[in-house]
């Protein structure tokens, strides 16, 4: 186990999870009482934060941290990534709207978002719906 490459993807998810929390650092920074510059170096990996630190992290953004079996975790994220593939189709067949048979790129980045566990089914579809209604 690569354990830089564990702590980077755990970084990366804390980032990540802030800015779809629609957080700035300074609004994290209010709502779990550690400082924005700690939170800058951490998210750059110039620091580490002990778990203390995570979990104050967390909390404000709906998250927590979890030990899970890498094993089934694989299988449960191929199975939903096999379940979005599927569903993928209906988004394509909705997004031909402009009669060439391929969906507009805009469409081809939520779906790429939605394979990639970004965007539920429901929030695609209404992506999509919206889009359609629109004309654009």
């Amino acid at each position: 186990m690569n354990i830089e490459k564990e702590k980077n993807k755990l970084i990366n998810s804390v980032v990540k999870a802030r800015r779809k929390s629609g957080l700035t650092q300074t609004q994290l920074e209010e709502k779990s009482g550690i400082k924005q510059p700690v939170i800058a170096r951490i998210e750059k990996g110039i620091s580490c934060p002990n778990i203390d630190t995570l979990l104050k992290l967390l909390n404000p953004m709906g998250k927590k941290l979890e030990v899970v079996d890498k094993n089934k975790k694989m299988s449960q994220i191929e199975r939903e990534i096999e379940k979005r593939k599927k569903e993928v189709e209906i988004a394509n067949i909705l997004s031909k709207v402009d009669g060439s048979g391929e969906p507009e790129e805009i469409v081809k980045k939520w779906i790429q978002e939605y394979i990639d566990l970004e965007l539920t089914y429901e929030e695609l579809m209404e992506k999509v719906v919206t889009h359609i209604k629109s004309g654009n």
